[in-house]
C-alpha cells in the first residue's frame, strides 16, 4: 500500500513538473532576450545575426537585443554567456572554431560543450581557396606544382594561430606534401591586400569579404574550402570533388544559452530560429553575405562539433600546434 502511495507521488510531481515546464514554455519568452555575438559591429556575421535576431524576435513579440562582445576569439562572450542566468532571457551565436580548434590551441576559462546548453546549428560560412590575379597558378593543381617547384615554398595569409584558415593551411601542406608558410594578419583586409597584390601566395578567404576582388579580376578563386560547392559560386569545385579531401573546414555557427536551461525553453527557442532560417527573405539576405542555412537540433549540433574537434585536435597535436 505504501509502495502504492509513494508511487502516486512520484507520478504526481513528474507530472507537476512536466505541467510547470510547459507552463514556462508558453509564457516565455515576457521580456526582451539578449543575444551575445563574440565578434565587432559590422562584419558579415554582426549582420547576420542582426537579419536573423528580428526575424526571431517578430516571431516570438518580444525583442532580440544584440550585443557585440568581440575578444579573445570569443572568449569574452563565453565567459559572459556562462555566468548569465539559464532562464532564456541570455543566448549567443557562437562559432564552431572555438570548440573544435581553440579548445586545442590555448587553456579556455570554461569547455565550449560541457559549460553550456547547446540549442541548435544555424548557418554556415564557406571559405574558398584564392591566390593573385598574377598568380601563374590557375587551378589547385597548378598551384601544387607552384609550391613543390620553389625552394621556399608559398605563403599563405591567416587571421593568425586559431583561425580556421590558418588550420586549412596546415591541412593542405600536408594532403599536398608542400611546405607553406603562415604569416598571420590583424585583420582581413590588410591580407586581402598583400593577397592582391602578390605579397602573399594563397589564402582561404570569406567570399563577402573579397568579393569587389574577384569581381573586378583581382583574386582568381581556384576551389571552395567546404563540404559542397556554394550556390553564388556554383562552377567552382570544392577541395574534395579535385581530390584534396580532409582540407576543408566547416565554419558553422549555432545557438548556446547558459548551462541548466529548461529543455522546454530551449525547444522552443530552437524551433522558433528554425523557422525565422526558413524564412525566404532570411535566406536570401544571408545568401548575399555569403552564408548558407543549415538548421539543426542540438544533437546534430554536437555531433559536428565532436567529430570536428577530434580530427583538428589530432592535426594541431600532431603539429604542436599548442600556444600554450
Amino acid at each position: 500500500m505504501n509502495d502504492r502511495k509513494g508511487l502516486f507521488r512520484a507520478l504526481a510531481t513528474i507530472a507537476f513538473g512536466l505541467i510547470c515546464a510547459s507552463a514556462q514554455a508558453q509564457s516565455f519568452p515576457s521580456k526582451p532576450i539578449s543575444l551575445y555575438l563574440g565578434l565587432p559591429a559590422g562584419g558579415s556575421t554582426d549582420f547576420a545575426t542582426r537579419v536573423l535576431a528580428e526575424k526571431v524576435g517578430s516571431l516570438l513579440g518580444q525583442r532580440i537585443l544584440v550585443e557585440n562582445k568581440p575578444g579573445a576569439s570569443g572568449v569574452v562572450a563565453g565567459n559572459a554567456l556562462r555566468d548569465a542566468k539559464p532562464d532564456g532571457y541570455t543566448l549567443a551565436i557562437v562559432t564552431s572554431g572555438t570548440p573544435t580548434i581553440l579548445v586545442h590551441t590555448r587553456k579556455l576559462p570554461f569547455d565550449p560543450l560541457e559549460d553550456f546548453t547547446l540549442i541548435a546549428r544555424l548557418f554556415s560560412f564557406p571559405s574558398f581557396l584564392a591566390v593573385p590575379a598574377s598568380s601563374p597558378a590557375n587551378s589547385v593543381a597548378d598551384l601544387v606544382k607552384l609550391a613543390k617547384s620553389s625552394p621556399k615554398g608559398l605563403f599563405y595569409g591567416s587571421q593568425g594561430t586559431g583561425s580556421p584558415q590558418w588550420l586549412m593551411g596546415v591541412l593542405f601542406q600536408d594532403t599536398v606534401g608542400a611546405k607553406l608558410t603562415n604569416v598571420a594578419y590583424r585583420g582581413g583586409p590588410d591580407m586581402l591586400h598583400d593577397l592582391t597584390s602578390g605579397q602573399i601566395d594563397l589564402a582561404f578567404i570569406s567570399y563577402t569579404s573579397a568579393a569587389g576582388f574577384i569581381a573586378d579580376g583581382r583574386l582568381k578563386v581556384l576551389a571552395t574550402a567546404a563540404p559542397a560547392r556554394w550556390e553564388g559560386l556554383p562552377n567552382i569545385l570544392t577541395l574534395d570533388e579535385l581530390g584534396y579531401s580532409g582540407v576543408s573546414i566547416d565554419s558553422i555557427f549555432g545557438l548556446m544559452g547558459p548551462k541548466g536551461m529548461e529543455p522546454s525553453v530551449a525547444e522552443k527557442l530552437r524551433a522558433t530560429f528554425a523557422q525565422a532560417l526558413a524564412d525566404p527573405s532570411v535566406k536570401t539576405r544571408l545568401a548575399e553575405q555569403g552564408f548558407v542555412v543549415v538548421p539543426g537540433d542540438a544533437k546534430e549540433f554536437r555531433e559536428f562539433l565532436e567529430v570536428d574537434s577530434k580530427r583538428l585536435g589530432a592535426l594541431i597535436s600532431k603539429h604542436g600546434l599548442r600556444e600554450n
